[in-house]
């Protein structure tokens, strides 16, 4: 007996939700519907509290056929030239063909405009050529009308030919002037009007024709579409641990670095395999709260935080603030830009758990001097129940987990850069495409630093020196010692406040020694971030030596 309140795929036998049979094609249920989500003991109905589930699970993820089919899934963006670059083209369709010609006609030009240049030129060609043939097909019918006329193409009573009406017809096309045929001016007598006005209509399709051949010929070849080609994306994406934080990082370099490009903007966009529409991700480096601009003349790095809101994060169940359809960032809470967490006894919002946890914690000396009653007041809530909480709302940090989730999930990251070319002041966009197999699993590494100085004579110049970028080393991913150490760090003050809560002081530094060696920082001091190359040599095995001590050392295990 079927319920009229459960989902179709599912039956109601003995008290109990079985899932019924159905094809691979079936209509999967909408990923906002969190009302009814299949799991193993039924389907729940329980309305949504206070934790939300920004990824809620569907019934394809359970459909392992359709996974495999899934993990198939083509790129949208192919990496099909020299450098690991990629064409800066879509590869999509759509099944219509000639039958949308109807809408295409108010658009030819531009259609025209992206055919292949041999085949649009060959199509002009073929026009223009048809054209001289139809008008010398008129010239010689014109003269054979009456023949005992001579306005110039053939003598009295002696008609033109099809050949000498070709060339005529070609000399006017071309406006060379070699004269009428006959070598006569009856092309200026009255009785020739006719021929006037056949000579006048083709000089007025030549002009026209020529203006759209100049038009064309401009946008194509000078088309800005073709500058994206010298926007340098890193073959690898790097994920690694930056201060605690998992970021999704890109490499960028514009070639032509000594004219850059105006108001660079880049996006990235995630396309996952069990919806795949391309969503956008947020940007930490550029901030796109300002833009996402970017100065492409040096090589840059752009950064995403996989925080709790991106979709390269795994579910996870958090009590932070609904998207609502917004693409939010972690870190707007942590920078008090935008508050996650609202209090429900006073209403008053926090951007992170922290701040609720000391707001309650002051709220409830107050109401304890004040004899306030505990139900309804902030001394009813539980100080460990919301550090448990605070636990939860961190993203994950273990690269093996969000590798699988990756594997199982994401088909591509893509990422566009768009710019206008300074020279044509037209619009370009460069595009690229990360997979699984395109990125790089390290927790402590970093990109190769590519930049240098280099002997160059500059005339009136007091230093002959001039930035130089290798390319050699744009693509190569190297361990970060520093990153290493501050993880190090990290895990021994965390060590040793867990040894101080235990009452074994003697083996911790005091607070007040903490709290001397404490570093505060706003701007990055760190010699690995330097875009320079190094001066001392010194191979791979070395630093990778150097890294493994030091994760040794602040007893950190390396994924």
């Amino acid at each position: 007996m079927k319920s009229g309140n459960l989902p179709e795929p599912f039956e109601e036998q003995s008290g109990k939700a079985v899932k019924s049979v159905s094809s691979p094609h079936s209509p999967r249920p909408s990923l906002l519907d969190t009302t009814a989500i299949p799991c193993s003991s039924g389907i729940n109905f329980d309305p949504p509290g206070s934790t939300f589930d920004l990824f809620p699970k569907t019934l394809i993820e359970n459909n392992e056929i359709q996974l495999d089919y899934l993990d198939q899934l083509p790129r949208l963006v192919r990496r099909n030239r020299p450098f690991h670059q990629s064409s800066n083209k879509i590869f999509i369709k759509h099944n219509q063909g000639t039958k949308i010609y109807k809408l295409l006609r108010f658009n030819l030009f531009h259609v025209f405009l992206r055919w292949q240049t041999k085949w649009s030129l060959l199509v002009l060609m073929s026009v223009w050529t048809v054209a001289i043939l139809l008008f010398a097909l008129v010239y010689v019918a014109h003269d054979n009308i009456q023949p005992e006329q001579a306005c110039g193409l053939g003598a009295a009573n002696d008609p033109i030919g099809f050949a000498g009406a070709f060339a005529f017809s070609l000399e006017t096309c071309t406006t060379v002037g070699y004269t009428l045929p006959n070598g006569t001016n009856a092309f200026f007598e009255p009785m020739c009007s006719g021929l006037q006005v056949i000579i006048f209509v083709q000089m007025v399709w030549s002009m026209v024709f020529n203006a759209f051949l100049i038009l064309f010929l401009y946008n194509r070849v000078g088309r800005s579409e073709t500058r994206g080609t010298q926007i340098v994306y890193s073959n690898k994406a790097l994920v690694s641990l930056v201060n605690g934080q998992v970021r999704f990082q890109v490499r960028l370099f514009d070639c032509d670095a000594k004219h850059p490009v105006v108001e660079a903007h880049v996006r990235l966009y995630c396309v996952m395999k069990h919806r795949p529409v391309p969503r956008p991700l947020r940007l930490l480096q550029p901030n796109d709260e300002l833009g996402g601009t970017q100065f492409l003349s040096f090589p840059t790095v752009v950064c995403h935080n996989i925080d709790m809101y991106s979709l390269l994060h795994p579910p996870h169940e958090t009590m932070l603030v609904k998207p609502n359809g917004l693409v939010l960032r972690q870190v707007d809470g942590n920078s008090a830009y935008r508050d996650d967490v609202c209090c429900p006894i006073c209403g008053q919002s926090f951007g992170t758990f922290e701040r609720w946890a000391h707001h309650v914690m002051v709220q409830q000396i107050i109401e304890e001097e004040n004899e306030y009653p505990i139900v309804g007041t902030h001394r009813g809530l539980d100080l460990s129940k919301l550090e448990a909480k605070a636990g939860v709302a961190k993203p994950i940090t273990d690269l093996e987990q969000l590798k699988e989730h990756f594997r199982r999930n994401v088909s591509e990251i893509l990422c566009v850069v768009e710019g206008i070319n300074p020279m044509q002041s037209g619009t370009f966009q460069a595009l690229q495409s990360y997979r699984f197999e395109d990125m790089v699993w390290e927790p402590y590494s970093q990109f190769s630093p590519c930049l240098s100085l280099k002997e160059q004579f500059i005339p009136s110049a007091e230093v002959n020196q001039i930035f130089s970028v290798d390319l050699d080393r744009f693509h190569d991913i190297i361990p970060d010692p520093e990153a290493a150490a501050t993880a190090a760090s990290a895990a021994t003050e965390e060590m040793e406040a867990h040894l101080e809560a235990a009452g074994m002081a003697k083996l911790s530094k005091t607070a007040e020694q903490r709290k001397r060696h404490r570093r505060i920082k706003t701007l990055s001091n760190r010699t690995s971030d330097s875009l320079f190359t190094p001066n001392r040599k010194g191979s791979q095995h070395d630093t990778n030596a150097e890294v493994a001590k030091i994760l040794v050392k602040g007893r950190i295990e390396t994924v």
